[in-house]
């Protein structure tokens, strides 16, 4: 069970050192987001736990590092919105696409590597 930082600012995390065990905390104004720190202190992630659909299986998806600049605590909470829009539509986020990925397109009027061989020894 996670822990909560209710009533405690984000620079509070910063500070937070190992208890020598896996630890979790939940902040306030964003289900499921969580601040995992090492047993040791030295790694904090941000995690967002969801279930996929009404009754689909419980997922766990790391967001990023809590100490890197990229994502601070809008950006964690913006992540965890989108990743539970998903969830909510049934789509398992750990399979969808990130955002600003690209994703390759098959060129029009290029036929595959295999058939390709086959039309040039067929001439």
């Amino acid at each position: 069970m996670p822990k909560k930082a209710r009533g405690r600012n984000i620079t509070w995390l910063d500070n937070v050192k190992g208890t020598g065990r896996l630890e979790r905390y939940s902040l306030e104004g964003c289900r499921n987001l969580y601040v995992q720190v090492s047993p040791d202190g030295e790694w904090k992630t941000w995690l967002f736990r969801c279930r996929i659909g009404t009754r689909g299986p419980e997922a766990t998806i790391t967001i990023g590092d809590y100490r890197d600049h990229a994502w601070i605590r809008d950006n964690a909470e913006s992540e965890a919105n989108r990743l539970r829009n998903l969830c909510k539509k049934g789509i398992d986020p750990r399979r969808a696409a990130p955002v600003g990925a690209v994703i390759a397109a098959p060129k029009v009027g290029v036929p595959p590597v295999g058939v390709r061989e086959r039309i040039v020894a067929v001439r």
